[in-house]
């Protein structure tokens, strides 16, 4: 099996973690503990936000989301204002649009596009040593941060999805 079969296959599975933000539609800034913690609107933004921009620099691309950056950018503070962002429905349609983005560019690129390294800036060349590895660094913040959207369906008293 190729290594970009692998990530294919990632990114499916990755798939199964999305109906979890369907299920928070009615209730999307239940924090996940009483201790507070990242609600599903701002991990959905945060996850389309950093989709694209570490899409952006592993392909030498422009973010299309750079404007979030305030409300979705690693280090921000999520609000209990729903006001200051967009609708739960759009953010969540940005993520899947960035997504959509995402699955394309990986079908433009070989095995030995994996291999190379992006034009990173010196910050970020840890985390994005390869283009490849680039693309599997998006699967596993998506995992990451749909635990809190787990946990917050779990405090709103919903049962276990599996």
């Amino acid at each position: 099996m190729q290594a970009i079969e692998v990530i294919r296959i990632a990114f499916r599975l990755a798939e199964h973690d999305l109906p979890l933000l369907d299920d928070m539609r009615e209730a999307p800034l239940t924090r996940p503990n009483s201790a507070g913690g990242n609600h599903p609107l701002w991990v959905a933004g945060h996850l389309a936000f950093a989709e694209a921009g570490i899409r952006g620099v592993a392909l030498g691309e422009a973010s299309e989301l750079g404007d979030f950056e305030s409300l979705f950018a690693g280090g921000t503070t999520p609000s209990d204002d729903a006001g200051v962002y967009p609708a739960y429905d759009e953010v969540v349609r940005l993520f899947r649009e960035q997504r959509a983005h995402t699955l394309a560019a990986l079908d433009r690129l070989s095995d030995a596009d994996l291999d190379r390294a992006p034009d990173a800036p010196p910050d970020m060349r840890e985390w994005l040593p390869t283009i490849g590895q680039a693309f599997m660094l998006m699967i596993g913040h998506q995992h990451f941060h749909m635990g809190q959207v787990s946990d917050a369906r779990r405090a709103m008293g919903k049962p276990p999805r599996f």
